[in-house]
């Protein structure tokens, strides 16, 4: 028999790798309001799909209702330059808005 793992793709199997560089910064505006801000660049490399860019930046902003309760507002930007990698569209936007509570 045959002990070949099966492959659907070039480079299947072939490890993928990348390095990127991330910046935070975050903001107390008052007592119950902290805004955070980010950004990350970096490569990824995949195996017979070469090389990418991505660039990310976020932006959030929570208000803490009171100890427990608090609610936020989350948008991310990516965009992916060159390579697509895994599928993904060239650039997505995410926007989230929701509430944590803290037991």
């Amino acid at each position: 028999t045959d002990s070949t793992p099966e492959s659907n793709g070039a480079g299947a199997g072939l490890a993928n790798g990348g390095m990127f560089a991330t910046l935070g910064w975050t903001h107390i505006l008052s007592e119950a309001v902290t805004a955070t801000s980010g950004l990350q660049v970096g490569n990824l490399w995949q195996p017979g799909n070469g090389i990418s860019t991505n660039i990310s930046a976020n932006i959030s902003v929570t208000y803490a209702i009171n100890e427990t309760l608090k609610s936020y507002a989350q948008y991310s930007h990516t965009q992916i330059i060159g390579a697509s990698q895994f599928g993904q569209p060239p650039s997505h936007d995410i926007a989230t808005i929701g509430l944590h509570k803290s037991f």
